[in-house]
């Protein structure tokens, strides 16, 4: 099963792909588009092939996701056929399925809806876990 984690940042996106089929090199690929809406965005992808820098303009988010699968699907250098390799996992994932299942995630969640965290700004994680 391969696996896409990615954080968004203001200006950045970041990834990583995992194949959780092969524990002893479970990440494929991980890459970065930083300066995101600027003129010029450094594009970086590191693949088993090596690793590949660009200068794109990558104008918003949606963009530089396009980017990232763009370079995963590369037929010389990609790490997946399609992006629906991907995708496959969405009809299937649960996040709840963790909250129900693991004791240390339930912990670590309920200690967060409870404010714990935010004694002094109460609520502020309530998003996270609605």
């Amino acid at each position: 099963m391969k696996i896409l984690v990615a954080n968004l940042g203001s200006t950045s996106f970041k990834y990583r792909l995992f194949d959780l089929s092969d524990p002893a090199e479970p990440v494929l690929a991980r890459g970065a588009v930083e300066r995101i809406g600027a003129a010029s965005s450094p594009c970086t992808v590191h693949l088993p092939s090596g690793p590949q820098t660009r200068e794109a303009a990558v104008p918003d988010h949606g963009v530089a996701v396009r980017m990232c699968l763009e370079q995963l699907t590369d037929p010389s250098t990609g790490v997946l056929k399609s992006a629906d390799e991907v995708a496959a996992s969405r009809g299937w994932y649960s996040p709840w399925w963790h909250y129900e299942h693991d004791p240390e995630t339930r912990a670590a969640l309920d200690l967060i809806r409870t404010d714990h965290f935010s004694r002094f700004d109460p609520g502020a994680f309530v998003p996270l876990y609605d």
